[in-house]
């Protein structure tokens, strides 16, 4: 029988996996954020339609997309999952 201990931390791997898995995601997402940006001169409409989201955060997105493009090591650190959007948004 699995003690309680062992199963809270298998539940906390997983939560943490969760966290890179989505932090890879965003950063997927912001990349080709940038690729959208070089064949389309106002994407935002283009970003909210295709994310389901508000102009405001296809915005966001957007500004995401941009910090992560000038600062490569940011990029590859979301990309990895050792920081979150969170984190680029702060910036």
């Amino acid at each position: 029988m699995r003690s309680a201990a062992s199963a809270r931390d298998d539940i906390k791997a997983a939560l943490v996996a969760t966290r890179q898995i989505r932090a890879w995601a965003d950063a997927q997402e912001a990349a080709l954020i940038v690729q959208l940006g070089k064949v389309e001169s106002f994407c935002e409409p283009t970003i909210a339609d295709a994310g389901k989201c508000s102009q405001g955060k296809a915005n966001q997105a957007k500004e995401r997309a941009e910090t992560l493009d000038a600062t490569p090591l940011l990029a590859d650190a979301l990309a990895d999952g050792a920081i979150t959007s969170g984190h680029v948004d702060a910036l």
